[in-house]
């Protein structure tokens, strides 16, 4: 009896030894978010380089509800010329990281950002999604009912770029 007890020990402890070698010999292969992201932003990079948008169009940048606008944006919008830089799932985070990237560089006329319900749903306080959206995003001018300029501030809260020459 006392040997049976021990063999079905020694088999116990082998099972959960292969399993754990198994586990650790073959990695999950499923990016993360930012991974899965990150190569929608080189997407995107990629696809200026070969043909850079106008400067001073309509920037939309954000969460899935921008990305899945992409097939009828530009008639929705025209004839106002846009960019669509959505990207389904991100986080304000994920604007403010690749921001030099995906904003920065187009030298907007105005931006249209959604973003926001994924950091919810991440469980992120809306505090924290609030301080996540003025990282980068300075608002400045007529509330009532035109926005003038949509810029990043620099860390003295100077903008870094001018939206189609506009000096702010």
């Amino acid at each position: 009896m006392i040997l049976f007890g021990r063999l079905a020990l020694c088999a116990i402890a082998l099972t959960l030894y292969s399993a754990g070698a198994r586990s650790q010999t073959q990695p999950d292969q499923t990016p993360t978010l930012e991974q899965a992201l990150g190569a929608e932003v080189d997407r995107f990079v990629e696809a200026d380089r070969v043909a850079p948008p106008a400067p001073c169009e309509v920037l939309f940048v954000g969460s899935s509800s921008i990305a899945n606008w992409r097939e009828t944006l530009a008639a929705d919008m025209a004839p106002m010329p846009v960019i669509d830089r959505g990207f389904g799932g991100s986080h304000i985070e994920y604007v403010n990281r690749w921001f030099d990237k995906i904003v920065a560089p187009y030298r907007p006329r105005a931006i249209v950002f959604y973003a926001g319900e994924n950091d919810i749903d991440a469980g992120k306080s809306v505090a924290r999604v609030v301080d996540d959206t003025g990282v980068n995003f300075v608002a400045s001018g007529d509330f009532t009912g035109t926005m003038t300029s949509l810029c990043r501030a620099d860390d003295d809260g100077t903008n870094q770029f001018s939206a189609c020459g506009h000096e702010d």
